[in-house]
């Protein structure tokens, strides 16, 4: 009964957490850019990736000595203050002193989703033990997932229905309720004999800069994992380019491919909830990172939306597979005390490489059509998950050959 306590409330803590997260951030990027323009809008993101760009040296080092179910509750807590006093405050007029409101409670919030994100890559390291750190980090993976498909399905309509300060009102309750949740997990004995919430006195805080020197194979697969985030940003303005272009201005085609791909990447985390790899997990890896790699090569050349759906379907699957493989190895392959540190860079790079990449789209768009940018994005990606085998044979050869 406690284990399904356990894992009820890490569901509805997260799920309600990323959910909000993807609510709000939706709303106040339909806000700004229809009322403000869209200059305004990679402003808007680049101040929103800030925090996690300031505070990557500092976040790891907090969870090591809070420990990373506390730094859930408290960046929980913090978000629904701050966005209750938001939504109490909040004036909906258009004028430059709404507009710098919204960046400024964006740049807050993300301080807080700085320690949050790591904190929740860090969590089944803390909670479990064995094979069920990979199930947990796959389930908690899939609910990241899950959300990035409905949460602008949810968000849309809560806009529309309640107007930005509803939606501050929403995210209040949400990470309120998700706080509490989270709150509840430190006072039930199966986290502690799990994973020893107690914290460690052993544990010492550690630069992040000497993490990552002690830590080869794991430097390697973040440099993959940043050029995996940079390489495919064309994405998000090829599909809307396809659906005008290629598929009649369709936008039912645009909204098929966002939920296929979406779908193939929450099917990836379900498999490894059910299922572990316990062999070559390395090799895994590396094999799904070619396939993912190669769907998105092949994607560019299809002129037929049924072939178009099968390969973003592919890159789905084959990211969610392999997004959950990474973070297992993550968790389980530095010591103990590196954990929380490249938690902190992969946040860093899976946020903050999002609005970087963007703005170089668009400066390179004023020379190449953004097909032609996606086709050599995929050609450059291909080429690093190749080169990536003899690193990882040569670092991590124990786990994959």
């Amino acid at each position: 009964m406690a284990k399904n306590r356990f894992e009820w409330l890490m569901v509805v803590s997260q799920l309600l957490a990323q959910l909000s997260d993807k609510m709000t951030s939706l709303g106040l990027i339909w806000f700004i850019t229809t009322q403000f323009g869209e200059s305004w809008l990679t402003w808007y993101l680049v101040v929103g990736g800030l925090p996690h760009l300031i505070f990557a040296g500092f976040s790891g080092s907090w969870i090591q000595k809070m420990g990373a179910l506390n730094t859930v509750v408290y960046a929980d807590f913090f978000r629904a203050i701050l966005f209750g006093v938001s939504a109490y405050f909040f004036n909906e007029t258009i004028s430059e002193t709404t507009l710098y409101f919204i960046v400024s409670l964006i740049f807050v919030s993300n301080i807080a989703s700085a320690f949050f994100n790591p904190a929740i890559l860090t969590l089944p390291l803390e909670l479990e033990q064995g094979d069920r750190i990979q199930l947990l980090t796959a389930r908690l993976t899939t609910i990241t997932s899950l959300t990035t498909v409905i949460g602008p399905i949810v968000g849309l309509f809560c806009f529309n229905q309640f107007g930005i300060k509803g939606l501050f009102f929403i995210s209040f309750l949400s990470y309120l309720i998700s706080g509490f949740c989270a709150f509840e997990l430190t006072k039930m004995s199966l986290g502690k004999e799990n994973a020893n919430l107690e914290k460690d006195a052993e544990i010492i805080s550690i630069p992040v800069f000497k993490s990552l020197r002690r830590n080869h194979l794991i430097t390697v697969m973040l440099g993959v994992f940043l050029f995996m985030n940079l390489f495919l940003s064309p994405l998000q303005v090829l599909m809307p380019a396809m659906a005008k272009n290629l598929f009649n201005k369709s936008f039912n085609s645009l909204a098929y491919m966002e939920v296929v791909f979406g779908v193939g990447i929450v099917m990836g985390g379900v498999l490894l909830s059910v299922f572990t790899i316990k062999r070559k997990e390395l090799y895994w890896v590396w094999g799904l990172l070619v396939a993912f790699s190669v769907s998105y090569l092949f994607f560019h050349y299809q002129d037929k939306l049924l072939m178009n759906l099968l390969f973003l379907f592919m890159m789905g699957l084959t990211l969610g597979l392999v997004n959950v493989l990474i973070i297992h190895l993550f968790q389980e392959r530095p010591l103990k005390e590196d954990v929380a540190n490249i938690m902190s860079v992969t946040n860093l790079i899976s946020t903050a490489s999002v609005p970087f990449s963007l703005t170089m789209l668009a400066l390179m768009q004023r020379y190449l059509t953004v097909e032609k940018l996606g086709l050599f994005s995929s050609i450059g990606l291909v080429i690093i998950v190749v080169l990536a085998y003899y690193p990882f044979a040569r670092w991590g050869k124990e786990i994959f050959k």
